[in-house]
């Protein structure tokens, strides 16, 4: 039975991919949805259902996908994360802050240095939800690391602080 279904998955993925080529997009969507369904880490499906919801505007989901794809180990998802990756949780981190989800918006800035760990901004806004969240010595480690990085910002903060 299990092979059955990483075949099925994979002959969805291979018709998935040819309406995407013939500008399918949204029959190509919903095969790759559909072969996720009988293999939910397939990082192909993953991949591209990732990246034309990207590609089409739908950032955050489609970034969720392809994290997801890199996080299985699939080489060109983690380069794209990234480089793209690593912007899109940033921004999904700020949307969230500025709503006052503070313990949602740190998942996604965490999600963001994970793919790009020397983004001296992400680390400094990191340090803000985690002021917000009651985690001094956290922040203030996390201003070090954005102050090591060259932003000049977290290092006059610093010096508010005492370091």
């Amino acid at each position: 039975m299990f092979g059955k279904k990483k075949r099925k998955a994979k002959e969805l993925i291979m018709t998935a991919y040819e309406q995407e080529q013939s500008g399918m997009m949204n029959q190509a969507i919903s095969l790759y949805k559909e072969a996720l369904r009988y293999d939910s880490s397939n990082t192909t499906a993953l991949f591209n259902l990732g990246s034309i919801l990207f590609n089409n505007g739908n950032h955050y989901e489609g970034i969720d996908f392809i994290s997801k794809s890199a996080d299985l180990g699939f080489e060109v998802a983690r380069q794209n994360m990234h480089d793209k990756g690593a912007d899109a949780f940033y921004n999904q981190a700020l949307d969230l802050f500025q709503c006052g989800d503070y313990l949602n918006a740190l998942q996604k800035i965490d999600k963001a240095i994970k793919y790009r760990n020397n983004f001296a901004e992400a680390h400094y806004n990191k340090a803000g939800i985690l002021f917000k969240l009651s985690q001094k010595s956290k922040a203030i480690e996390q201003l070090k690391i954005a102050a090591s990085l060259g932003l000049n910002k977290a290092m006059f903060e610093l010096t508010d602080y005492g370091y």
